[in-house]
């Protein structure tokens, strides 16, 4: 009787995925893997910090169904005491990414260094699949490879749920994206998404929604990474330091 009740939830485990018109929503834990390269840079207790923000994860949403997709921030409740010694933290600066893969839309609202709409295409993965393959939350998942940007990829997909979507900007493999590394070639760090939980949305209007949000000055991705690399240097120059922004 057990080993029959086993293979009726592999089989209906991935099956509310696979029907049709079904929004998603998929929970997300970021974090950070520091190697400084220049180790005296910092102190002791400023590295300590560093890598202790780092490793810190943050939790994001992914609502999205077969042709759309949202990617948010979920705000965290911190109910620690406040101390006198020093912290750093670490947030992104995206209130959402918007993916309109049908359409080929990509619209985002940045906050920092100021409030922007980005609206532009998608960005173009040449992803290579692999033989490589493992379970994540029992779902069959094949590896993928890409590079862009100075930036390698590593990708893990589950081709049962077959929505060509993921976290953050990524999308294009044949089935969801679960778990990423990204890697720029020059930095230090390794940004880590895995997947923590999948269930059918309880919000399933947030497409429609943010679709229509375009309040702010509408730029383009390279015209902002000019305002933000702009921006970043001249802070760094007060600060005293050299910012490679390759």
């Amino acid at each position: 009787m057990k080993k029959l009740f086993l293979i009726y939830c592999l089989f209906i485990i991935p099956s509310f995925v696979k029907a049709q018109n079904t929004t998603l929503d998929v929970v997300y834990l970021e974090h950070l893997k520091w190697q400084p390269k220049n180790k005296e840079k910092y102190s002791k207790e400023e590295t300590a910090l560093l890598i202790e923000a780092m490793n810190e994860k943050r939790p994001f949403l992914l609502t999205l169904n077969t042709n759309e997709s949202v990617y948010r921030p979920i705000p965290k409740i911190n109910n620690n005491e406040p101390t006198d010694g020093t912290s750093i933290s670490f947030s992104s600066s995206s209130t959402y990414i918007f993916k309109d893969i049908k359409n080929n839309i990509y619209l985002s609202e940045e906050s920092y260094p100021k409030k922007f709409i980005i609206k532009d295409s998608l960005q173009k993965f040449n992803w290579q699949i692999l033989n490589e393959t493992k379970k994540i939350l029992g779902y069959f998942s094949k590896k993928a490879t890409t590079t862009f940007d100075n930036y390698e990829c590593i990708a893990w997909f589950a081709p049962d749920i077959e929505i060509k979507n993921g976290p953050d900007e990524f999308w294009g493999l044949p089935g969801l994206i679960l778990n990423l590394e990204i890697k720029h070639k020059k930095a230090d760090e390794i940004r880590i998404i895995e997947v923590e939980s999948i269930s059918k949305s309880q919000s399933p209007s947030i497409l429609q929604e943010t679709a229509k949000k375009k309040k702010g000055k509408t730029i383009s991705k390279n015209e902002f990474q000019k305002i933000f690399d702009d921006f970043v240097k001249k802070e760094d120059e007060m600060l005293g330091g050299g910012v490679d922004t390759d």
